[in-house]
């Protein structure tokens, strides 16, 4: 999809997340129905390995409470999970995408280093890899992606004043991502003037893609600095522009 390179790239966050259940494959569907850029996903790992897209570490259950999805294998997940409801595994979400549409699959904490040559084979016979991005909020899990040429992001976790300008910058230095994944919330923070100065100092090397932007007020904050924007709101972002 042509994009204008004076304005953000628009990802549908979790599909079209706002209308439809999120990571679910009527949602990427629908997304799909807009001229967004593409969509973004999440990616954990069940006990018998398989990939299901889930943004959440644990499924509810009632007997038990929230369980880990890493702890449970895919007939108790797909049993605590109304039918539907029910989670799309990877290789689902592969079978519908477009390969002209961009996508960001996000690496959760049930991913290990042992998955990424399997997440790498899996997405790469299906689509084109000038239209993937691997994201991660653990830079260990992205080096692997970057040495097999895959374009990834660094994710910067929220709330921001949790984390040091430090650990930011050396996060950068050891990976050199061509893509941070920074919260929109930077620009509500009592620290955003050192997060401007900060974002500034990285615009020559790396390109943003700010989460998850969902008000008008928002994509204000962020379009200075922003080369894409994830969304929930589909219709309105795409206003925005």
């Amino acid at each position: 999809m042509k994009h204008n390179e004076k304005t953000p790239l628009i990802i549908a966050h979790r599909g079209y997340s706002e209308n439809f259940s999120e990571n679910s494959i009527e949602a990427f569907n629908q997304a799909l129905k807009y001229p967004v850029h593409g969509v973004e996903l999440d990616i954990q790992k069940s006990s018998d390995g398989n990939y299901f897209i889930i943004h959440d570490d644990n499924i509810f259950s009632k007997e038990s409470g929230p369980v880990p999805i890493a702890n449970l294998n895919s007939k108790q997940i797909n049993k605590l999970r109304s039918t539907k409801n029910t989670l799309p595994r990877l290789e689902d979400f592969l079978k519908i995408y477009p390969t002209d549409r961009f996508v960001n699959f996000e690496l959760k904490w049930s991913i290990t280093k042992t998955d990424l040559p399997i997440i790498y084979s899996m997405i790469t016979k299906k689509l084109n890899p000038l239209h993937i991005m691997i994201s991660s909020f653990n830079p260990e899990l992205l080096f692997f992606f970057k040495k097999h040429k895959l374009t990834i992001g660094l994710l910067i976790g929220e709330p921001p004043e949790t984390l040091s300008s430090a650990y930011l910058i050396k996060s950068y230095i050891r990976l050199r991502p061509k893509w941070i994944n920074p919260p929109v919330l930077l620009f509500f923070e009592k620290k955003r003037w050192l997060y401007k100065i900060l974002l500034s100092l990285f615009s020559p090397f790396v390109k943003y893609a700010f989460y998850t932007v969902n008000s008008k007020q928002e994509y204000d904050l962020c379009k200075k600095y922003a080369n894409a924007i994830f969304t929930d709101k589909i219709e309105e972002a795409l206003k925005w522009q």
